[in-house]
This record gives C-alpha cells, sequence and structure tokens, in this order.
C-alpha cells in the first residue's frame, strides 16, 4: 500500500509541476551556437535564450565544454535587451562553475510591467591559464511577452 500511495504522490507532483511550468512559460527562443574555438586545452560553445509569459521575460546564458572543465573555468552572464528602449534591461551577475562541469549557465531575474519584444545575450569569461578570454553568444531572435 505505501509503494502505491507513493507512485501515486510521484505522479501528482510531477504533474502538478509540468502543469505549472507550461502555464508559467508562453514561449522561448535560443540564439545560434556559436563556437568560441579551443582555449587553454578546452574547446567551448556558447548561446543565449529568452523566455516570455504574459507580462514578463528573462534571459539566460549557457556556456558547453567538450570536455569537463576544472572550477572557475567557465563564467557566464545573461543580458536581457528591450526593443523599444534600444539596450540591455536586466542582466545577471557572473556565475563560475564551482565544481569541474561540462556546462554551466546563469539567468536575469524576471524582468516585468511592460509588454514589449525582448531578446537575449550571453556573455562569457572562459580562463585561459594565466587570465579570462571574454565571449559573447549571438542575438536570440526577439519574442513578444
Amino acid at each position: 500500500m505505501f509503494k502505491r500511495f507513493r507512485i501515486t504522490f510521484f505522479t501528482f507532483v510531477l504533474g502538478f509541476f509540468l502543469s505549472f511550468s507550461a502555464v508559467a512559460l508562453a514561449a522561448s527562443a535560443s540564439s545560434p551556437l556559436s563556437s568560441f574555438g579551443t582555449i587553454y586545452n578546452h574547446a567551448y560553445w556558447g548561446d543565449a535564450t529568452v523566455f516570455t509569459d504574459s507580462g514578463h521575460a528573462a534571459g539566460s546564458a549557457g556556456i558547453e565544454c567538450g570536455n569537463s572543465a576544472p572550477a572557475g573555468y567557465m563564467g557566464a552572464r545573461a543580458y536581457l535587451y528591450r526593443q523599444s528602449v534600444g539596450s540591455y534591461v536586466s542582466l545577471s551577475e557572473w556565475s563560475y562553475n564551482s565544481l569541474t562541469a561540462t556546462s554551466w549557465g546563469t539567468s536575469t531575474d524576471w524582468y516585468s510591467g511592460y509588454s514589449d519584444y525582448y531578446r537575449a545575450r550571453g556573455n562569457f569569461n572562459i580562463y585561459n591559464g594565466y587570465d579570462y578570454t571574454e565571449k559573447f553568444s549571438g542575438y536570440t531572435p526577439y519574442l513578444h511577452n
């Protein structure tokens, strides 16, 4: 009986979160994957994603490494741009991988209150042996919230 309860409870929780995420996120679009080449014996790629729902928008940035990158090798920062303003309206803090990882990412806070078109871009710091090499992803397409 307990096993049946656990399965039922798990199914309920999973269904709840899936229905919540379907309502909360109306649209998303990603930039093309940008190749940053090989830096300090690691190959890197990065992209950005814009998320919109009714009256809200957010951006995220993600970086991938061809093999595991040690802690601190990958830094990411996300920008969210609003079309009518002509510049970014939200950006995240820099976030660096705290453990050995093959990918890392961050996102802006939700930006609300303005019906407009939004896009995102990723900014990345990649360790090059003595300092960081800065790279950018392409822009996402504009999405309306």
